[in-house]
């Protein structure tokens, strides 16, 4: 009698614990496993969460390009669309394009292995406006249409799935960096006519010296750089931590580099003592440096 109670109750003390145990697990399940009839999958959302990059073209409907006096609609840029989460139909998200940050929510369908999203920013930045995307386990495809008609903005974009990971090592790619808003004239006179030939700012190979990620400088290391030296070498820490940029002299040279992903307006946190002490160093410098010159055609 007395070991049949006291299997009775190792029985009952096991389907409670197992009760308990099952209950927890529906607790802490992310609300993108309750999944039902129709619905995507886990392991659907799972291959299409994270960072899809590249370049944000425009999307000329007409045979004549049109021409903005401001260039916030330059032709070129590079977006980073981030899926955040799926719920069902509902789909949650983010984009990181010229310095800004903005969330989306729309919805998502799947067909015939594709997946098609239609999803809309909140309306109160002027640069809103709404995605039309398809995507599949490695490619993001589609339209962003701004909100604002009257200017007619379309963009399209191929992305693929980036991850990104912070790398004090990665060095800086061959690319142009210019300022056309800083320039001085210069005046050629010939036989028969003279003109002004603009100089812009910019930068020289110095640049591809240094790495003030993971080398701790000291003032001999830094005294003769250019100003738009100093300005990329102390930029370059910002953009391996993932730096989204506003200017757009520096924008467009980091857009350049391959490995370059804009993830967030504010990595302050994430920067290390060596970099803290270098940022400070060439900040101090840069307020008393030469611009660097130099003539990118003629106009």
């Amino acid at each position: 009698m007395f070991k049949s109670i006291f299997s009775f109750s190792l029985i009952l003390l096991f389907s409670q614990c197992t009760s308990i145990k099952n209950e927890n697990a529906n607790v802490m399940m992310d609300e993108s496993t309750m999944v039902t009839d129709g619905e995507l999958a886990l392991e659907d959302g799972n291959k299409l969460y994270g960072f899809w990059v590249g370049k944000f073209e425009m999307d000329f409907q007409d045979e004549e390009y049109p021409i903005y006096e401001d260039d916030e609609f330059e032709y070129n840029k590079k977006i980073n669309i981030s899926i955040d989460k799926i719920v069902g139909e509902r789909i949650e998200g983010h984009s990181v394009v010229s310095g800004n940050y903005r969330v989306f929510l729309g919805s998502i369908k799947r067909d015939s292995g594709r997946y098609f999203v239609e999803a809309r920013e909140p309306g109160d930045h002027p640069n809103d406006g709404i995605f039309k995307f398809q995507m599949n386990d490695t490619m993001l495809w589609g339209t962003w249409t701004a909100f604002d008609k009257k200017d007619s903005i379309r963009r399209k974009y191929e992305l693929k799935r980036r991850l990104f990971k912070y790398d004090s090592t990665v060095a800086l790619e061959e690319a142009e960096y210019v300022d056309y808003k800083k320039t001085k004239q210069e005046m050629i006179v010939e036989e028969d006519d003279s003109f002004e030939i603009p100089y812009y700012a910019t930068s020289t190979q110095k640049i591809y010296e240094i790495n003030a990620s993971n080398t701790f400088l000291n003032e001999p290391d830094v005294a003769n750089l250019k100003k738009g030296d100093l300005l990329i070498v102390r930029n370059a820490i910002y953009a391996r931590h993932g730096y989204a940029f506003k200017n757009k002299a520096l924008r467009r040279f980091f857009d350049a580099q391959d490995w370059y992903i804009p993830v967030n307006s504010d990595i302050t946190d994430e920067l290390s003592a060596t970099e803290r002490h270098n940022i400070e160093l060439l900040m101090a410098f840069e307020k008393n440096a030469e611009e660097y010159y130099d003539h990118f055609g003629r106009y």
